[in-house]
């Protein structure tokens, strides 16, 4: 706890690390994270009145090349690349999106605190995002240290 507030485990104001087991939700709390560092502020919250630092946003936003997402497996890694990306998805088509589908609430809990133009903002960054697709750092351990041995062999 931090000023009597309990921390919103999506946040980008703070950092810490994971470690869970299987089917404990690392997945769908690091895609969360993700997407928030995209946007530059804390667009999935767990609670509908924690803090979403809007007013910082400009400042915060990361580009798809400035994170790095690390995981054990190759299956991990494009699971993760499948997760972020299909939310991103979700978020810009949240308009039409099914009340059933089971990301709408955590989705919902972000657009509640947003006017038209907020709301305009976060799907122009997240299709810009997925534009640049290609630009993610989403691989395993091993393959992210070839790839910087590589780049860096001189």
């Amino acid at each position: 706890m931090q000023n009597n507030k309990i921390l919103n485990k999506f946040t980008i104001q703070e950092s810490f690390a994971i470690s869970a087991g299987a089917g404990s939700g690392k997945t769908y709390t690091l895609s969360r994270r993700y997407i928030n560092a995209v946007l530059g502020f804390d667009f999935f919250v767990e609670d509908k009145d924690q803090s979403n630092f809007i007013e910082h946003k400009d400042k915060n936003r990361a580009d798809l090349s400035q994170i790095i997402t690390m995981t054990y497996t190759e299956a991990a890694a494009l699971e993760m690349k499948e997760r972020i990306f299909d939310l991103m998805e979700k978020v810009i088509s949240f308009d039409t999106l099914s009340k059933s589908d089971g990301d709408y609430d955590s989705i919902s809990k972000g657009m509640i605190k947003l006017n038209k133009d907020e709301k305009d903002d976060v799907k122009k960054c997240l299709e810009q995002a997925l534009e640049n697709s290609n630009n993610a750092f989403i691989s395993t351990i091993h393959s992210f240290c070839l790839d910087t041995i590589s780049a860096n062999s001189d």
